[in-house]
Parts: structure tokens; C-alpha cells; sequence
């Protein structure tokens, strides 16, 4: 078995060296390397490998299907009540999809991420929800907690549902996603 090999990740460009150093070679941020442990071999996965497949082939989990069958109706999508976003998005956010949201430095998009984390924790707040009563995780890798606090106070974008973590480790981020289980989680950013 081979042993897990130490690397230095940079929280800032996400470059990865084979020894700490104080400043990034790549992108020149200072105190930005992070102890990081590439992931471990899976053993499980030989065993749902099909017979005579090789160790770097894939393993195929579906099969293609003709667009024209598949049933789009049966998608549900999830309302933020940000009736432009939700535009964008065709309806809602679809359970279990990925949004990236990008622009220019400064435009907004921490602050309308905000209020969509919002918006979907105070959907599940009511006595009438549709919505499990799971949180909505806002994390935030550019602010501390209590910026991000002062930002939602400012924008009424509150909400006992809403939580809230200033973290740039992707273990510790998954970890909490573990812990906490919600039902929406909002990277702010990768």
C-alpha cells in the first residue's frame, strides 16, 4: 500500500508544492500554503468493478438516453423568490445540480448569494414548508463569519435556518456538510 504523501496546497490559486514555503511561487501570496493529503486509494471500489475491467478504466453507472425520453417535467425545482434569479435558472435551483455564479470583482455576486441562502432558509422556517426542516450552509472562504453576519444584517438576510462558516479547507468544508446536513450549500467562492 502506498503511503499518503504530505503536500502543500495554496488556499489562494489552488497550486500544489511539495514543501511548505512562506510565499506562493505561483500566484505570490504570503502564508497561503496549507497542509493538504491527496485522497487514498479506495479499496471498495474493486469490488463494484466489473469483472476483466482494469484498475484505470471507468466504471459506467448509466447509460445515454435519447433527450427526446427523457420526462423534464418530473424535475422540481426549488423557488428562491429572487424572481431574476430564479429566471436564470429556468424556474429554480434543481435538486442535486451545481450553479456557478462569476463576474467582474465587486458586482455582487457574494451579496446575491447571500440573499438566495436566505431566502431558501426562510422558506423552510414556515408552518406550512414544503421544505425539510435542514439548514441552509453559506460557506464563505473571502470573508470572516462576522463580516459576512454584518453584510446579512444590512440586507435583513437573516434566518435561524441560515448558518454560516468562514472556512478555505475543502476537508473541512465536506467535513461540516457531514455534520450539519443541509439542504443547500452556498460556496462563496472556490
Amino acid at each position: 500500500m502506498a503511503k499518503n504523501r504530505v503536500q502543500f496546497l495554496c488556499n489562494h490559486c489552488g497550486s500544489v508544492h511539495p514543501k511548505w514555503m512562506g510565499k506562493c511561487p505561483d500566484c505570490g501570496t504570503w502564508d497561503a500554503l496549507e497542509e493538504y493529503k491527496a485522497p487514498t486509494f479506495d479499496a471498495r471500489s474493486e469490488a463494484t468493478r466489473p469483472a476483466g475491467a482494469r484498475a484505470h478504466e471507468a466504471v459506467v453507472a448509466a447509460e445515454a438516453t435519447p433527450i427526446d425520453r427523457i420526462d423534464e417535467s418530473a424535475i422540481q425545482r426549488t423557488p428562491t423568490g429572487i424572481g431574476e434569479f430564479d429566471r436564470v435558472l429556468g424556474g429554480g435551483i434543481v435538486p442535486g445540480s451545481a450553479v456557478l455564479v462569476g463576474g467582474e470583482p465587486g458586482i455582487g455576486k457574494s451579496t446575491l448569494l447571500l440573499q438566495v441562502a436566505s431566502a431558501l432558509a426562510r422558506q423552510g422556517e414556515g408552518e406550512k414548508s414544503r421544505q425539510p426542516e435542514s439548514p441552509v450552509l453559506y460557506v464563505t472562504s473571502e470573508e470572516s463569519a462576522r463580516q459576512t453576519a454584518l453584510r446579512a444584517g444590512r440586507l435583513k438576510a437573516c434566518g435561524a435556518r441560515l448558518m454560516v462558516l468562514a472556512e478555505t479547507n475543502l476537508e473541512r468544508i465536506i467535513a461540516q456538510i457531514h455534520k450539519v446536513a443541509p439542504s443547500v450549500v452556498v460556496v462563496d467562492s472556490i
